[in-house]
């Protein structure tokens, strides 16, 4: 495993001040996609999702397990460059696809699936490249 996100973690039941924890970084992307440029963690500290400089990488707290692209080529079509979002259990990417005739993109991504090119829920073309995103409740800005 490579770098790590240090973030801190509560645990009421043991302690009321918050703890930190680390969670190494999966080395697999980190070979291709250095530097980690983008970071998300989900409302309740479960989810993770990391994006270097192609792809993106998302972890589980329940599973304990990194889900990375099975297929190199599907994560080095596009890179993160407008942010990343957990919106419950789906990762939002602010996406650039060179290849596309659409190049900025929004995708969606759910934690069960395994990333590949197909495995976006959804995928929304915008006019210009997003330069920030984020979530506040049900509505991404």
């Amino acid at each position: 495993m490579g770098d790590a996100f240090t973030g801190p973690v509560q645990d009421t039941a043991l302690l009321p001040e918050f703890q930190w924890q680390t969670l190494p970084f999966p080395s697999a992307y980190l070979v291709d996609n250095w530097p980690i440029r983008l970071v998300a963690v989900s409302d309740d500290l479960k989810l993770v999702g990391i994006a270097g400089k192609h792809g993106l990488a998302h972890f589980s707290a329940f599973t304990q397990r990194w889900k990375l692209f099975g297929n190199q080529t599907h994560e080095q079509e596009f890179s993160c460059r407008g942010g990343l979002a957990w919106w419950r259990d789906i990762l939002v990417a602010a996406c650039h696809v060179p290849s596309s005739p659409k190049p900025h993109q929004i995708r969606l991504y759910p934690r069960s699936l395994n990333l590949d090119a197909n495995s976006a829920l959804f995928e929304l073309a915008m006019p210009h490249r997003v330069v920030r995103l984020t979530i506040v409740g049900d509505f991404l800005i």
